[in-house]
């Protein structure tokens, strides 16, 4: 039986990128993501430029029951599932009580529960692959963000989700870890991917360099390939964060929130 990699919010960002450095690799690839048009569009390119075999399912993670719907998909085509890449979500930046109820609802079905449910289901058959892999890594990646260190002002429930993923990650990585499971969060910041115009961002008014979205999926698989629960993928981000352990915890999110300002549109 054939493995395959599935990836979340595929058809574009970090997902479409994954799903290019993978099918190089030579990994099937099972792509989730609402788009059918792209993702079909992006199977029929990896399949003919790769060899490998990339299957779609359309489906909207933001909807209660789309992780269930994701795992009966795979069960009945009898995937055997390799590596679980958590990538899809979305931010919303504003004030907090000016957001709409089901933006937040949403941000947080997609980027938590959603995740957390893929997670659940796909776990017990990546512990019984790994016992019987001869060393082959299996597991989860989250696509977290450097959000996930700092409360951010105006952009508190992306953070939050954020947070919630690296936490879970690193809890499920000791779980895991000696049964042969790697479950690691990448943690990005401002990268060249169109997440950053969604949120009001500007590639050209960015505090730190901007990342390139190649070298972030590079340095994810990485991280994954070594064992670890956590990665920031940016030299820059490593140095502030750990600068920050010094600071009051206000005084962090006053700084982070400076730092979000700056790199905002100017409107």
């Amino acid at each position: 039986m054939s493995a395959y990699t599935l990836i979340t919010g595929a058809s574009t960002g970090f997902g479409e990128v994954f799903a290019k450095e993978l099918a190089a690799r030579k990994k099937n690839l099972v792509l989730v993501a609402r788009s059918e048009d792209k993702l079909r569009a992006l199977a029929e390119t990896l399949c003919k430029g790769h060899g490998i075999d990339a299957r779609v399912f359309p489906q909207d993670l933001s909807m209660l029951n789309g992780a269930e719907q994701v795992f009966q998909f795979c069960q009945e085509e009898k995937f055997d599932i390799e590596l679980l890449i958590n990538n899809a979500g979305f931010g919303y930046i504003g004030e907090f009580y000016e957001q709409p109820l089901e933006a937040i609802e949403q941000m947080m079905l997609l980027n938590n529960l959603t995740a957390a449910k893929l997670a659940r289901l796909f776990a017990p058959a990546l512990v019984a692959r790994a016992a019987n892999a001869d060393g082959r890594r299996s597991g989860i990646m989250n696509v977290a963000s450097v959000a996930a260190f700092n409360a951010i002002p105006t952009f508190a429930v992306y953070a939050a989700t954020k947070a919630f993923l690296l936490s879970l990650s690193e809890a499920l990585n000791e779980e895991l870890s000696p049964k042969g499971v790697t479950v690691t969060a990448i943690c990005p910041g401002f990268t060249d991917t169109p997440f950053l115009g969604k949120v009001g961002q500007s590639r050209q008014r960015t505090l730190f360099p901007l990342e390139k979205t190649e070298m972030v999926v590079k340095t994810a698989l990485r991280a994954f390939e070594q064992g670890k629960s956590m990665e920031i993928t940016s030299g820059w981000y490593r140095a502030a964060i750990f600068a920050e352990r010094f600071l009051p915890r206000r005084w962090a999110a006053k700084v982070a929130q400076k730092v979000l300002n700056f790199s905002q549109e100017k409107k």
